[in-house]
């Protein structure tokens, strides 16, 4: 047991929490927008769940990815490969790996992809290779393949959060009204609920609170939406408020020591020193 983990054990249980961690959480988690929460669920999840080793891969790359280090995410795009050749989204995050490189290679490589039958019919293809334009910064070419999955099918809930995605650099109210109509698809779709709710939480905290706690209506086990909570009320200085949730919080079992430090910070801020 790393020295990390075995910390944040103890703290807890000095605190009189219980630790519950659940399996098969990871690509949840990773979907609902919360990857360094999910990067040790899924490495876990390699050994203990390996019908899913493609998806787990493919999310883990992506993890790598977003940290920079590409060579990580190659392993395990690669891996992703080895274990089921047909599941093409590995084949797109090696192909994001070298997007900015050569966009000739890039666009012949996306056709390939796109010319397997089954591939040419998936809107997550085409959301993962907008997703691929997006975190190399090739917005507009992001928007052609969001395009072009709405083209497929409109009543899919990942094409509004990946055009909110879009937006949400420039116009956070169009970014919005985009996860709004991926609730409207989707209302069980937490990464929408999760993603307005981040967009807001600095500049319309009530909005952000408000679509939190319907989320937590809906399902009360998702215990990483009492973390939001907990930061919105932060930020919103309502220290009390903050406290309840990030307790909640860390009950799961997915806290880490950042969380902890904000948990502490919120009860000194609420006067509750000997808590």
């Amino acid at each position: 047991m790393s020295k990390k983990r075995l910390l944040i054990l103890t703290t807890l249980a000095c605190l009189g929490l219980s630790i519950s961690v659940r399996a098969g959480q990871g690509i949840l988690f990773y979907k609902a927008g919360f990857p360094q929460v999910a990067k040790p669920l899924l490495i876990n999840e390699l050994q203990t769940e390996p019908q899913l080793k493609a998806q787990t891969c493919f999310y883990l790359g992506n993890i790598y990815f977003g940290e920079n280090k590409p060579d990580s995410a190659e392993i395990y795009f690669k891996e992703g490969l080895t274990a089921d050749p047909t599941y093409a989204h590995n084949s797109i995050g090696l192909v994001m790996l070298n997007m900015k490189k050569d966009i000739k290679v890039t666009e012949a490589e996306i056709k390939k992809i796109l010319k397997v039958k089954k591939n040419k019919k998936d809107v997550e293809v085409y959301l993962n290779i907008g997703y691929a334009y997006l975190y190399n910064g090739l917005d507009e070419k992001a928007k052609v393949y969001q395009k072009k999955a709405k083209d497929l099918k409109t009543k899919n809930a990942g094409i509004y959060v990946l055009l909110g995605d879009i937006l949400a650099k420039q116009n956070l109210g169009e970014a919005c009204i985009n996860y709004e109509q991926a609730i409207m698809f989707d209302e069980n779709n937490k990464e929408a609920y999760i993603k307005y709710a981040r967009a807001y939480k600095t500049v319309n905290s009530k909005l952000a609170i408000e679509k939190l706690l319907v989320l937590k209506q809906k399902d009360p086990s998702f215990t990483l939406v009492d973390r939001e909570l907990g930061d919105v009320y932060y930020i919103s200085n309502d220290f009390e408020k903050a406290a309840k949730y990030y307790e909640t919080y860390l009950q799961s079992g997915n806290s880490d020591i950042q969380d902890l430090t904000k948990y502490s910070m919120t009860l000194i801020l609420n006067h509750d020193i000997q808590k």
